[in-house]
């Protein structure tokens, strides 16, 4: 099973009737994913950071809204929130969570790669090093060094 996979199977009982925004969603497949399982509106929001990484345009889906930008710049909430490996990429991963916290009514998925470790703590790279092809993966964080963080900016009732 898929990190995609993982993150439906978390959401599916209760995505209907609610409003989605999937969050560096390159194609929004989740976005499309949201709407099919009864979501009222979904939303793309991605930076385009794609672009960098030789990709090729996504295609858009029908009834996906689609916005291209900073998410720090993203306003209003939305009930679900879907942050699908988006949080390596932040200049400031405390700033882009407390930005999560403030946009998530309900729920938020969070996927994300980690670093072995028992302590709370995140791993800083320089450009090059957190991936081999990504020059913008700059942090990876132990599970609790991510569950403290989450706590910290407000998110209750976190699991794996």
């Amino acid at each position: 099973m898929g990190f995609q996979d993982i993150v439906q199977a978390a959401l599916e009982p209760y995505v209907a009737g609610r409003t989605v925004l999937d969050v560096g969603g390159y194609d929004g497949g989740q976005a499309k994913w949201a709407l099919s399982h009864g979501a009222t509106e979904a939303v793309c929001a991605d930076s385009g950071q794609w672009e960098q990484y030789g990709w090729s345009a996504p295609n858009h889906h029908p009834g996906v809204i689609y916005w291209k930008g900073d998410i720090l710049n993203w306003e209003p909430p939305y009930d679900i929130v879907i942050c699908q490996n988006v949080i390596y990429h932040q200049r400031n991963p405390w700033q882009f969570l407390e930005k999560m916290r403030a946009l998530t009514r309900e729920r938020m998925a969070l996927s994300t790669t980690f670093i072995d470790g028992a302590v709370p703590h995140w791993a800083v790279y320089r450009p090059g090093e957190g991936h081999s092809r990504s020059r913008t993966v700059a942090w990876r964080p132990t599970p609790l060094g991510l569950t403290t963080l989450l706590e910290a900016v407000g998110f209750g009732g976190v699991t794996e």
